[in-house]
């Protein structure tokens, strides 16, 4: 919401830090546990050894965590800018949910779930004319 709508007139509005710091607290705990996490490699062997853990982690569980907003903000950018630089968090989310979906699944769930994409970002976009207006 913060990123698309802003409905905060500053970066350091009280009810904005409450969310926003929670979050950036458990994107880090996730990237925590995340490169805590063994994994099983082909060989049958688990592989614990962090750095080899990491190189398997998405690009978007590294970056995420790090403070773009704060980064900005504290640089001069404008406030739409810093919420913009919040956007490696909500990627995290899409990477993480598309890493998930990779077992099993039957083609008619993935078209249910094609067609609810389709229709959230029709929605986003009358909801963005609807404020252009």
């Amino acid at each position: 919401v913060r990123i698309a709508f802003l409905p905060y007139k500053s970066f350091l509005d009280r009810n904005a830090l409450c969310s926003d710091l929670v979050v950036d607290a458990l994107v880090f705990v996730d990237l925590v546990v995340r490169v805590n996490t063994a994994y099983r490699t082909h060989r049958a062997t688990w592989t614990t050894k962090r750095l080899k853990i990491l190189r398997k982690l998405p690009i978007a569980a590294i970056v995420a965590p790090l403070p773009f907003d704060w980064a900005g903000y504290l640089c001069g950018a404008s406030n739409e800018l810093a919420c913009w630089l919040r956007l490696p968090k909500v990627l995290l989310a899409m990477a993480t949910r598309s890493g998930s979906q990779k077992g099993k699944q039957s083609a008619q769930r993935e078209k249910l779930e094609a067609m609810l994409k389709l229709v959230m970002m029709m929605l986003h976009c009358a909801a963005c004319i609807w404020q252009l207006i």
